[in-house]
């Protein structure tokens, strides 16, 4: 508060800088109801009235979505760092798949290892939600890619009716074949990610798929028989407005997916976008593009579209949030993972697995490099092994 005084800028998150503000709120709400917490939220944390509200109605469906969780249950990540190129805004280590076609085989042969050596017999929890994502997981050829899915859920200890999500990401990736795969192998969550549907934006941010091409993706998912589809669009993109912010969400929700992720673009160290805004001005209350993500919200409510789960990264600008919004229940993989409250289990290089400590979490990271994981695999597993069987101590 004295800062924001001192400088005069307010952002709407307030004091509340953290990467899950919203557990914040489910501790007020806990202790002295919803309608106080929100209040507190906006005197004593200094949210803007929009964000409180907002704090405060994505903490209560975290909860419920987090309420559907055994306690001897774990959610599975499973990392692909393999895309059709890089994106403008993007710092991962991921490499090009049409560049890398000798490794494409040598990485999936070491995350199946991964999956056999963790899930050995031993593993101490049944797995409530699978998330495949990246990089780019429909980037790999549909050969290695039927192993990629195929050879690790036969091993993995999936529950019964368990969630399975496929980050099909770029549009461009999504032939008929790989659909009908995902499919066939018990998917039945998918994410189309157009990040914008502005022609230009796309161009700009090195993503090499047309408005059109999602369009196809979606309808092509949808006639497969795919109900439950999400999509992701970013706010903040260089070059955009409000307007256009306002019109690629028209467009997505004219095509109904079930849920519509909304970010706020993030200023990421190592990305080609961390030249671009060097001196971080654009990371500084901006009226017109809070005033738009407010109408994008707004415009999301009055089409049936409520927030579950939310979170924030550093250096997004104007310190905005990244939110998910479902008219058919959300994510459970989402929510967990953000919670901290949930065991993970992570294969693939740079993920990470970390198992709960009453309100801490013990973590262990793979590596991020592609060949360094690759010849480590066996230690990577070992440290696995040792991690989840402390749970049985």
């Amino acid at each position: 508060m004295i800062l924001s005084q001192a400088i005069g800028l307010d952002f709407p998150w307030g004091s509340l800088t953290g990467v899950r503000p919203t557990r914040i709120a489910l501790d007020l709400i806990r202790r002295s109801g919803a309608s106080k917490a929100k209040r507190e939220l906006v005197e004593y944390w200094k949210l803007s009235e929009s964000k409180a509200g907002l704090a405060v109605e994505t903490a209560l469906a975290e909860e419920g979505q987090l309420r559907r969780m055994e306690e001897n249950e774990a959610i599975l990540y499973v990392g692909l760092p393999f895309c059709p190129g890089r994106c403008l805004y993007c710092s991962f280590i991921t490499q090009d798949a049409q560049r890398q076609q000798a490794s494409l085989g040598r990485y999936v042969n070491a995350v199946v290892q991964e999956a056999e050596g963790v899930f050995d017999g031993r593993f101490p929890f049944e797995i409530a939600a699978v998330y495949y994502g990246g990089g780019t997981p429909t980037s790999l050829p549909v050969s290695f890619f039927r192993s990629y899915l195929e050879e690790i859920l036969a091993v993995a200890p999936l529950k019964e009716n368990a969630e399975l999500t496929m980050e099909a990401g770029r549009p461009d990736t999504m032939n008929r074949d790989k659909l009908e795969l995902i499919r066939s192998s018990g998917f039945h969550k998918l994410c189309i990610n157009p990040q914008t549907m502005r022609e230009e934006t796309l161009r700009l941010i090195g993503r090499h798929h047309t408005v059109d091409d999602t369009v196809a993706a979606f309808c092509r998912a949808r006639s497969m028989g795919f109900a439950d589809i999400n999509m992701d669009l970013i706010a903040g993109l260089p070059g955009e407005d409000a307007d256009d912010l306002l019109d690629s969400l028209c467009q997505v929700i004219d095509l109904g997916p079930e849920s519509i992720t909304l970010h706020t673009l993030a200023v990421k160290r190592g990305s080609y976008l961390d030249r671009l805004f060097a001196d971080r001005r654009a990371l500084l209350p901006d009226p017109a593009l809070m005033e738009a993500v407010e109408k994008a919200h707004n415009l999301l409510g009055q089409n049936g579209y409520r927030p579950y789960y939310l979170y924030k990264q550093k250096n997004c600008r104007s310190g905005l949030e990244n939110t998910g919004f479902t008219r058919a229940g959300g994510s459970l993989y989402n929510v967990a993972m953000m919670s901290d409250q949930v065991p993970v289990v992570g294969l693939g290089s740079g993920s990470m697995s970390k198992v709960i400590l009453e309100r801490t979490a013990k973590r262990v990271h793979n590596p991020k490099d592609l060949l360094v994981y690759i010849d480590r695999i066996q230690e990577q597993i070992d440290k696995k092994r040792a991690l989840f069987l402390s749970e049985l101590q």
